[in-house]
């Protein structure tokens, strides 16, 4: 038991998990719009969510350590598979899609790392980190799936993607209140700011605007209204148990599955 355990916390901390996340909202991206699954661009935002996060997440902490444990020399190698085949990837796109997916990456870099010595990168700026994280979830998951395709960004792609940004805000928060004992105070997330309780009701509230949005849009799939009723049903549930008392799975994996469980609603229903 202990040997599995080890293996599924390697894979949340080795990133497939949310890998897996980001690559099922471009499935969802290929549902809606009925357009036939780029499966170079669907591996490509997977490789690219495993590099983006682990190079976040491991990037200061191999800097300062020398001496590594075997688990996290083993992500680094996993990493470096991912990014050689994402440029590999990355090379197979329109200029234009590349042009969009390197905005993406500055935006990455900007995050993580500051510009000069001495300046806070832009998750260190207080209230910015789920905006920015928000808009690169909406822009790699949506828009760059579209621009591919040479699809026009008309008005329901508009409203798609300020469905795609508020669910990526909806999960941040959910986020932030389990890491809320822990978070730096420095950064000043929304439950720091205005408590837990407080935060769950705006995760209440832009999850009905999230599925109200759908009534705007000009076009219509089967059963869509269903089974935006049942992902906010999971979210409104997942909000309402989260505390900072919370095992870390329940975010790390559970809430990371919310848009795993998205894909599959819409495939299978």
């Amino acid at each position: 038991m202990k040997g599995i355990l080890k293996i599924f916390d390697w894979y949340l901390k080795a990133s497939l998990h949310v890998g897996l996340a980001s690559g099922a909202l471009v499935g969802v991206t290929y549902f809606y719009t009925e357009i036939p699954i780029n499966i170079n661009l669907l591996f490509f935002v997977f490789f690219a969510t495993v590099v983006s996060y682990n190079f976040i997440k491991y990037t200061r902490y191999i800097y300062i350590n020398k001496k590594l444990k075997s688990s996290l020399k083993a992500i680094i190698c996993l990493t470096l598979i991912c990014f050689i085949a994402g440029v590999y990837l990355f090379f197979q796109f329109q200029i234009i899609t590349q042009v969009l997916l390197f905005v993406a990456f500055l935006l990455n870099i900007l995050y993580a790392i500051p510009l000069k010595s001495g300046m806070k990168n832009l998750r260190n700026f207080a209230g910015v980190k789920i905006y920015i994280v928000s808009f690169c979830w909406a822009w790699v998951t949506l828009i760059i799936p579209l621009i591919e395709a040479n699809l026009p960004l008309d008005y329901d792609v508009l409203i798609k993607f300020t469905q795609r940004f508020l669910l990526t805000i909806i999960l941040l928060l959910i986020f932030e209140i389990r890491d809320l004992d822990v978070d730096d105070k420095q950064l000043k997330t929304v439950p720091q700011m205005i408590g837990i309780s407080n935060t769950k009701t705006i995760v209440y509230f832009l999850s009905i605007v999230f599925y109200v949005l759908d009534f705007f849009k000009k076009s219509s799939y089967p059963h869509q209204e269903f089974v935006n009723a049942g992902l906010v049903f999971v979210i409104s549930l997942f909000n309402y148990y989260v505390s900072p008392q919370k095992n870390k799975y329940y975010t790390l994996f559970l809430v990371e599955s919310i848009p795993i469980f998205w894909w599959m609603s819409v495939y299978f229903l």
